[in-house]
């Protein structure tokens, strides 16, 4: 079973790292300047990426620590994303 969540929490963690890169990969809008909606976006799923992986290692590990670091890291960075996403969304009217 541990070897199944290891597994599952790995690619998880490999395929969200690879959206990330993507959405950093944006160069320019339209307008010739940077998005910095998609770059935030990127931003989030970076953390997510890492939040995956250190659950992964939590359960490699057997040890509860790295999950709960887990959890903190995707809590903290979607919250704080979602503010970020609010005041440009707010700024950009």
């Amino acid at each position: 079973m541990r070897a199944a969540l290891v597994s599952v929490a790995v690619v998880a963690g490999f395929a969200i790292l690879a959206a990330a890169v993507q959405q950093l990969g944006v160069d320019r809008d339209a307008s010739g300047e940077r998005d910095l909606r998609s770059m935030i976006r990127g931003v989030r799923l970076t953390f997510l990426a890492v939040a995956a992986f250190a659950a992964a290692a939590g359960w490699a590990l057997a040890h509860p620590l790295p999950i709960v670091v887990a959890l903190i890291v995707a809590g903290v960075d979607v919250i704080e994303t979602s503010f970020l996403l609010l005041v440009v969304s707010v700024r950009g009217r």
